[in-house]
Order: structure tokens, then sequence, then C-alpha cells
């Protein structure tokens, strides 16, 4: 399945250049897609840090992932993703 679920998001991010991680956290996934320019906002502070020392994103931000309007500007990205981080949010 995993396999399987990579190569859909492979295939639906493919000739974007700009992409945002909403709630990042360790993952390298942007980058086994081949994506360069990638942003990745990740609001649990352990995360954050083991990302920025893997190297994780072209650039990281630690911050609310509810407010992204705070860190980033409406089209900054071609598009955006996130995985495994609606459960962590309250309603």
């Amino acid at each position: 399945m995993q396999i399987h679920r990579r190569m859909m998001v492979a295939s639906m991010l493919r000739g974007y250049d700009s992409v945002l991680d909403v709630g990042c956290g360790v993952s390298m996934d942007l980058r086994w897609y081949g994506l360069n320019n990638t942003t990745g906002i990740e609001a649990y502070r352990p995360s954050y840090e083991k990302a920025k020392k893997l190297g994780t994103h072209g650039e990281l931000v630690f911050g609310d992932v509810r407010e992204l309007d705070k860190y980033f500007k409406p089209g900054q990205f071609d598009a955006t993703f996130s995985v495994d981080v609606i459960e962590h949010v309250t309603k």
C-alpha cells in the first residue's frame, strides 16, 4: 500500500515547482518524489529540530498549521501536501 500511495502522490505532484508540506514532521517524502523547492511547516518542536538536522526540506518553518496565512502569502506555492495531520488538530 505504501508504494502505491507514493506512486500516486508522485504522479499528482509531477510538474509543480514549489510545494508546501503542512505538518511535515521528519518526512523526506517530497525529496523522494524529486521535488527540490520544498517548504515544511511543523508545530512539534522535537520533530522540527530533527527535520532541520536531517535537511528534510529546502526551507523549514516552526509554526502552527492552523495559521498558515501568518507564515505564507496567498499563491506562494504551486501545491500543498499534508499527510497524517488532521488527527492532531483539535476541533
